[in-house]
């Protein structure tokens, strides 16, 4: 979290939430302050986004009055800083240290937060975007803003109980929650069972992850959770919802044992569809004119297209999904 964006109409949510859970636990925060970002300003020097000005909480204000009237406090006067020395949240441990940019360095960074967090039964990690995603490399530029899956895995060894803010990306919910969830199963060896995600719907959408570190965990959180689900406003709507995840359908059940086409699938965009359903455990059948370990061939020309697709359904039976990948150049079916 920026500075700019300290105690805006976003902090609000995850301030009642974490101060909730303090109520039984012990919390401990990693701001991941990034720092002063050139690549967000402008020619003129100006922010790009204005992520932070949102700072009326009278809409919101009855579901933490008190919460609310603090926040006001910081309209004028806004930092990482201010927000801690309201001790709006019983007994937390902070790390407000910037997060370095070079790995090594990043590396120093994380094994001190480590440390500095230890005692703590829940560690909050509140980067600018939430987990690394695939288009960010380590390292770079704005690697700073996100939480890398082998930093989460650290804490969850610590035996942690962890809460990522994650930026909502433009996919369904369900999808989205599935993505997320999957990846932090596989890179963190977290329980997919011991996953919840509360998430807060007014103004911005905001999204939070908790990875219990065991069922009573899981469990005693909910029940907490429970008490800001049923807190409605003046005009009846929720604080926050939440999604457990114990019996939502996993991304690699949809695709396990299935049967996948994939044409021009040797090479580029459609390798990685093909890689990605066979990860999945899907049977893959790929048509492309490259050389290699598949059908070989042109779509382009009918006959072909008519032995790949006999050879396909002799050996499998059916399909379940196709992917036209490969441009047939306008001389095909």
């Amino acid at each position: 979290m920026q500075d700019r964006y300290a105690g805006d109409i976003g902090d609000y949510g995850k301030l009642v939430l974490l101060r909730k859970l303090s109520e039984k636990f012990s919390i401990g925060i990693n701001w991941y302050d990034p720092g002063e970002l050139d690549f967000e300003r402008d020619k003129n020097g100006e922010f790009k986004q204005e992520d932070g000005k949102y700072r009326d909480f009278s809409s919101v204000a009855d579901y933490a009055p008190e919460i609310a009237s603090a926040l006001e406090t910081l309209k004028d006067n806004h930092s990482i800083e201010m927000l801690e020395k309201l001790k709006l949240i019983n007994n937390a441990v902070y790390y407000n240290k910037t997060v370095p940019r070079e790995n090594v360095e990043r590396e120093k960074w994380h094994k001190s937060a480590l440390k500095k967090l230890k005692k703590c039964d829940i560690v909050f990690l509140d980067p600018d975007n939430g987990l690394l995603c695939d288009s960010v490399k380590m390292g770079s530029p704005q690697s700073v803003k996100y939480t890398y899956y082998s930093e989460v895995s650290d804490y969850l060894a610590q035996n942690k109980t962890v809460i990522i803010y994650n930026h909502r990306s433009r996919k369904k919910e369900g999808m989205y929650f599935n993505e997320i969830i999957e990846k932090l199963c596989r890179k963190t060896g977290a329980e997919r069972d011991l996953i919840q995600v509360v998430t807060f719907r007014r103004f911005s959408v905001r999204d939070y992850f908790i990875i219990s570190k065991d069922e009573y965990m899981h469990n005693t959180i909910r029940g907490l959770i429970g008490t800001l689900v049923k807190n409605t406003s003046n005009d009846n709507k929720p604080f926050c919802t939440v999604s457990d995840l114990k019996n939502t359908r996993r991304i690699s059940d949809m695709f396990k044992n299935k049967v996948a086409v994939v044409t021009g699938g040797a090479n580029g965009i459609g390798k990685c569809i093909a890689e990605e359903f066979r990860r999945n455990g899907a049977a893959v059948c790929v048509i492309d004119k490259a050389e290699g370990d598949h059908f070989v061939g042109d779509i382009s020309d009918k006959s072909v297209l008519e032995r790949f697709a006999q050879q396909v359904i002799a050996k499998h039976g059916h399909i379940d999904f196709l992917v036209n990948n490969a441009l047939p150049l306008m001389k095909g079916i």
